[in-house]
């Protein structure tokens, strides 16, 4: 049986065709200090989208989420290729790179303040709420239908 947050997710992604977070509303940039920029992603809000560390920290964000509302073991979410619903061309599953996976959620655990709070963080928990919950998933559907945008940015 498919997961609720999972339907969540689908019912949402059918709706909502156009989002405030896609690429092409950032200047992006590649870089391989993967885990550096991950945290930076927590750290800053920098206007410079930085990948694939986005990416790895975006899939970190949705699984403690998914930790913390449903019970998902972390490691079992970033496992899931599909847990950013595809849309991500950088994001990898933990199988393939279990060490960077790791190493930033080690350097999340010694941060001195809720990460989750912090940086970009904040604006990818929002998205997390709307794409993978009940109540998030309603709200953003008729958002999106009433103004054409179903997350407001920061």
């Amino acid at each position: 049986m498919t997961q609720p947050w999972k339907q969540f997710q689908k019912r949402y992604n059918e709706i909502v065709t156009t989002h405030t977070d896609d690429a092409d509303n950032f200047e992006t940039k590649m870089h391989w200090d993967i885990p550096g920029t991950a945290i930076e992603f927590v750290t800053n809000k920098s206007p410079i989208a930085v990948y694939p560390g986005k990416s790895y920290i975006v899939g970190i964000i949705y699984a403690t989420m998914l930790n913390k509302i449903y019970g998902v073991d972390i490691r079992e979410a970033l496992d899931d290729p599909e847990l950013l619903y595809g849309q991500d061309p950088y994001f990898v599953p933990y199988s393939n790179d279990p060490v960077v996976y790791d190493d930033i959620l080690k350097r999340l655990s010694e941060l001195p303040f809720n990460w989750l709070e912090s940086g970009w963080a904040s604006q990818t928990v929002k998205y997390f709420y709307a794409e993978c919950t009940e109540e998030g998933c309603a709200q953003a559907i008729v958002s999106y239908l009433e103004t054409g945008v179903a997350v407001e940015s920061e």
